[in-house]
């Protein structure tokens, strides 16, 4: 397995904000991509039941991914949460090789002067799933039974987790799958209600769109105000009641008893019109609810502009500040073209140095190798950070619709 960087991100707002880590855009896949869910979840029972139950959860689970011979692993991103900060006495394993997280989402629910943590923690772990494939996964070695005292009282404890697996199949239509991350809570008193906007669309058809999200602390026994709704339409299945989506089911597996613990996924394709150019989700609780991941598969065609600064020659050359810039712009991750005249600018640090056109059009997973000078003045100091922006120039941030607009830079 891979494992890269820790990183630590806790978004804290002053005054009433709530603490706790939005849920950004984390992957995206343009072509003929789905997706499956497998995990488990570590309660022993619903919280939120009397009486209550034994206040304890195991530290081992099991899942098994059944994927088709034509379904092509793509990526594979692992989630583990719960209570605490997520500052472990030892990480868990995965059919024994230890996790080291890329990112730690944190969220609390009450003041600083006492504060009520829970985390979330994932890395990026498709080599080992495109080597191990089908078969049985075992998340070991979770105790979080250490932390769990001052939880009991109010009956919001969880643990668990989940591997998101995307796959490729060439006879699946192209779409544009967007994976977002993060642990967002909805249902204290202050915040009832939460948003996703989903940018960057141009739907060219709405069938099969679909929306899955996993949340935690979901109860089909305690609800209050409860709803998930796309462009303000509220959804609902077989799995999913209309008033209590956060019940604690499973649909990649049918399950109605994922304690603490919901992986749904809802058909939007009648609340979505072609040509809309964004959507926006909304998730409503009276009671304390953890969204960790919103995945949204929906076919959309636009390009994507991105650049890479390849080299740079002449700043080895006494007093020179003409410098030869080698780079490329592409459209790699995309479904559709990317036109001619895409503006380009160049920047030292802050200072803007000049602006160029890219002179054709690139295609569905082009490179357009390009090479410009540019000019330094003398107010820079002699250490700077070049960076090179596409589809900016200057007073205008962006010229044309992309299907990820933050993704533009190279420096």
């Amino acid at each position: 397995m891979k494992y890269l960087f820790l990183a630590i991100i806790l978004h804290i707002n002053v005054a009433t904000a709530q603490a706790d880590a939005a849920l950004n855009l984390f992957k995206q896949f343009n072509g003929s991509y789905d997706y499956t869910i497998i995990g488990n979840t570590h309660n022993f029972f619903d919280n939120w039941q009397t009486p209550q139950p034994t206040c304890e959860m195991t530290t081992q689970t099991n899942a098994v991914l059944n994927l088709l011979s034509n379904q092509n692993i793509k990526g594979a991103y692992i989630y583990w949460y719960g209570i605490s900060d997520g500052n472990l006495a030892q990480n868990p394993t995965l059919n024994g090789n230890i996790l080291v997280p890329d990112y730690t989402f944190v969220a609390n629910i009450q003041n600083s002067a006492s504060p009520i943590f829970y985390f979330s923690k994932t890395t990026d772990i498709t080599t080992f799933i495109q080597q191990n494939g089908n078969g049985n996964y075992t998340l070991s070695n979770f105790d979080l039974n250490p932390f769990i005292t001052p939880y009991c009282g109010n009956a919001i404890y969880f643990s668990g987790w989940h591997i998101v697996v995307v796959y490729e199949n060439t006879i699946l239509p192209v779409k544009q799958m967007n994976i977002y991350n993060g642990l967002r809570y909805v249902g204290n008193s202050t915040f009832i209600s939460t948003d996703l906007p989903i940018l960057n669309l141009n739907i060219i058809d709405t069938q099969n769109a679909k929306l899955t999200y996993v949340s935690l602390n979901g109860s089909p026994n305690e609800f209050i105000v409860e709803a998930i709704k796309l462009n303000n339409n509220v959804l609902s299945n077989s799995l999913n009641p209309a008033n209590n989506p956060f019940n604690g089911t499973n649909s990649f597996t049918g399950s109605t008893t994922n304690w603490n613990q919901d992986i749904d996924t809802f058909d939007i394709s009648q609340y979505v019109n072609i040509g809309d150019t964004q959507a926006n989700i909304t998730m409503n609780s009276g009671v304390l609810r953890f969204i960790t991941n919103v995945i949204t598969s929906i076919r959309s065609e636009l390009p994507d502009a991105t650049v890479a600064l390849n080299t740079v020659s002449g700043q080895n050359v006494c007093n020179n500040r003409n410098l030869q810039v080698n780079y490329t712009v592409q459209n790699t991750n995309s479904n559709g073209n990317l036109p001619a005249n895409i503006p380009v600018s160049f920047y030292a640090d802050n200072v803007f140095l000049s602006t160029v056109s890219t002179p054709t059009p690139i295609p569905i997973g082009g490179v357009l190798p390009l090479q410009t000078t540019v000019n330094i003045p003398l107010s820079v100091s002699n250490t700077f950070n070049l960076r090179v922006v596409v589809d900016n120039a200057v007073s205008v941030t962006s010229t044309v619709a992309e299907s990820n607009e933050g993704n533009n830079e190279s420096s």
